[in-house]
This record gives C-alpha cells, sequence and structure tokens, in this order.
C-alpha cells in the first residue's frame, strides 16, 4: 500500500517487493503481487485531514477498503489465500487499523507484514511517536500496543531516525513535537522527501527478506 503524494508505482513498495520475490524464487518458490490504487492523496491533503479540515472522504478509510477488496478478491482465485502485506506511509497506517479490525479468520491468513514510515509509529522505550499520535489519532498505547505481542513475530516495522511522519529522533518533549510537526509539514507541503524516502535499500532488502522466511516455513 502505497504513501502521499505515489500511487500504486511506489518506489518503497516494489523494493520489498522486488527483494521479496527474488528470495522466493532463490528457495523455490513463487509469489503474485498487487499493487493497491487506492488513491493518490497529496501531502498538502493529509496535512489538512489530520488538522481537521473536511475533505471528501477519510485517507485511511479509502486505503482499507482497497485492502478488503484485495484480500476479497485473492479469496475468491485461491482459498484461502496466504498474504504478506507492505504498507509505506499512509499506506502502512491503512495496514495498521486493517490488522486490528479483520476477523480471526483473515488475521490468520496474513503470514507476516512490513511497515515503513509508519504515521502510527510508537516507540515504547524511547516514547517516539509517529504524526498519528501528535494529531490525535492514534491508538492508546497503554491499552493497544503498537504492535500487538501475538503480531510481533509477524511485523517488522521500520522508522529512519530523522523521518518526522514517524517520529524516530524527535524527542518527547512539547518543543520536540513542535519541531517534528514543523518538519512534517515542510516535507508534505514542498514534497522533499528526505528522511521519508530514506527506506530504500536497507529497509526494503530486510523486509523482502523477512516476509521470504516466513513465506516458506
Amino acid at each position: 500500500m502505497h504513501g502521499l503524494n505515489e500511487d500504486h508505482t511506489s518506489p518503497m513498495v516494489h523494493s520489498v517487493w522486488e527483494h521479496y520475490l527474488d528470495a522466493m524464487h532463490k528457495r523455490g518458490q513463487s509469489a503474485n503481487a498487487i499493487f493497491l490504487a487506492h488513491p493518490k492523496r497529496t501531502g498538502v491533503d493529509f496535512w489538512d485531514w489530520l488538522h481537521g479540515k473536511p475533505v471528501d472522504e477519510n485517507p485511511v478509510e479509502q486505503g482499507i477498503e482497497a485492502l478488503d477488496d484485495m484480500v476479497d478478491h485473492t479469496n475468491k482465485l485461491c482459498s484461502p489465500a496466504r498474504l504478506v502485506l507492505v504498507g509505506y506511509s499512509a499506506g502502512a497506517w491503512s495496514v495498521d487499523v486493517w490488522l486490528r479490525n479483520a476477523s480471526p479468520a483473515l488475521k490468520s491468513q496474513v503470514v507476516g507484514v512490513v511497515l515503513l514510515g509508519d504515521p502510527q509509529w510508537y516507540d515504547e522505550k524511547h516514547g517516539n511517536r509517529g504524526l498519528a499520535h501528535l494529531f490525535g489519532f492514534g491508538f492508546d498505547p497503554k491499552k493497544d500496543p503498537y504492535i500487538p505481542p501475538e503480531w510481533m513475530s509477524r511485523i517488522q516495522s521500520w522508522c529512519v531516525s530523522g523521518d518526522p511522519v514517524c517520529g524516530t529522533g524527535y524527542g518527547t518533549s512539547a518543543s520536540e513535537a513542535a519541531r517534528q510537526a514543523a518538519d512534517a509539514a515542510t516535507m508534505l507541503v514542498t514534497r522533499k522527501c528526505t528522511t521519508h524516502c530514506a527506506y530504500i535499500p536497507e529497509a526494503t532488502r530486510h523486509g523482502g527478506r523477512f516476509l521470504a522466511g516466513l513465506s516458506t516455513r
């Protein structure tokens, strides 16, 4: 699932897929990819939505609907399908919410998940948090951990230090939160992606190999 200012051709998602498929082929396995064409949203639209301004449709919900349709379509072709999910930026947020709300039967089909630059990121040890938490959309980490315990072995989530969307590298004070929000606003409005686009090649390579390892167990 792609991020802001991009569509289903997302370089981040495709990089994970390429490393995943290469690792699968080395194991004598095959796989099929569906790059979800949920609506392309600009950084400005997303920023306005975070601030409570009206939008045509909730961008996170749009992603969830696209993921629901994909899983339904895949299960009609091959049931029960074994799924791996990849989400980048706003797409990662949609994957988060989908995983928490999916039925037990659907959850059991998900072999592994890789998230990159997730706005829902929350580092329980250091207190770093993504934009979703800064603007009051985040899950309550005291009641609902960022990665639920039962998913710990099946999820990799990457947040590059200095990425204002997910928040690693920023402090926990009010001034640091303001700095993170200001950096995110600059990046989203100017489209100067910098650290939020720094997941290739390390994170995408590790993520692809991680998913392949889970898929061939």
